[in-house]
């Protein structure tokens, strides 16, 4: 288990600001119970890092190696982010599916009332994240393909990734494919931002294939469109299924999501905002989620089915 950390470490501890130098820092996780910066090996050189981590996922999975990086929402620290990447970790490898796990931890507040400065914060972070997914795509068994790169991001993360993705552009000329999937659940972001030409666009072209997961009861999310005027793309889903990428599928979990612990308003009600983040208490998730990273066809998963009537690229979690 690994950390890319924007964080910038001051008095050996964790700040909620992004690196000063911009650079990320990588981090191999000695124990769990104990994540501050100096209970945890540092990787040293980001080129390294990411070799340390990719030789780990070919030791997990030598037929099919696969790296999964975690992206947190709002409202974590190193901690409950780390959480939730190990409870991700446990659920795949019990599913025989047994990837090498980062969880990218940014520089949110921390704080529940913070919301519109993580969003902020989550912008501002879009060059130092942009730098850590390069080093990945500059890896030379990812670039091949013969390591897969996975992204799973969740709430305001995937907010993060789309600015962080339009920001690569800005070092070098972009690789043609990145991720091997890239994974939204429960998207704070808005609902035409995966179509042709949106903040979205870049990350669906880098990516082999987009999966988002969403759900109608989403409580944390019709909060988010109450202070951000806009409908959010994890609670509704796209607009306009017809224009979205070929490579891009929406599974509705409506109804199956339970509440669980990782929401950013714990305990508030048992349904609707506790739904935001009760994907990681959920096995039914897990189970399609891990013939994704196996690479099944869409339509072959066996944890789904597409409603009469329906678009082609939505699919329903039974």
């Amino acid at each position: 288990m690994y950390i890319i950390s924007t964080r910038e470490i001051k008095d050996g501890a964790w700040t909620y600001f992004k690196a000063e130098d911009d650079q990320p820092r990588f981090f191999g996780i000695v124990d769990p119970a104990k994540l501050n910066p100096g209970d945890l090996r540092d990787l040293g050189d980001p080129p390294g890092a990411v070799e340390t981590i990719v030789a780990e996922a070919k030791k997990l999975m030598p037929s099919s190696p696969m790296v999964l990086v975690f992206a947190h929402g709002y409202n974590n620290t190193v901690p409950t982010a780390v959480s939730t990447a190990i409870e991700i970790g446990t659920a795949l490898d019990a599913r025989q599916v047994m990837p090498a796990m980062g969880a990218l931890c940014w520089s949110t507040d921390g704080k529940l009332e913070n919301y519109l400065q993580d969003r902020s914060d989550a912008r501002a972070s879009d060059l130092v994240v942009s730098r850590a997914l390069l080093q990945f795509a500059g890896h030379p068994d990812i670039a091949s393909g013969a390591v897969a790169f996975n992204l799973l991001s969740h709430s305001m993360g995937n907010y993060l990734m789309d600015v962080a993705c339009e920001a690569m552009g800005t070092h070098q000329p972009l690789p043609l494919r990145l991720f091997r999937n890239s994974i939204l659940v429960a998207a704070d972001i808005n609902r035409d931002d995966l179509n042709t030409g949106q903040e979205g666009d870049l990350r669906c072209r880098l990516s082999d294939r987009v999966t988002f997961y969403y759900d109608g009861w989403d409580g944390t999310l019709a909060i988010a469109e109450f202070l951000l005027h806009r409908q959010r793309f994890g609670q509704l889903g796209p607009h306009h299924w017809d224009e979205l990428y070929p490579n891009t599928i929406g599974v509705s979990c409506t109804d199956v999501i339970r509440a669980h612990t990782h929401d950013p308003i714990e305990g508030a009600w048992d349904v609707g905002v506790n739904i935001h983040s009760g994907y990681f208490g959920e096995p039914k998730f897990y189970d399609d989620l891990a013939q994704v990273l196996q690479g099944i066809s869409p339509a072959e998963i066996t944890t789904r089915r597409q409603p009469a009537g329906s678009p082609t690229n939505a699919y329903r979690l039974q």
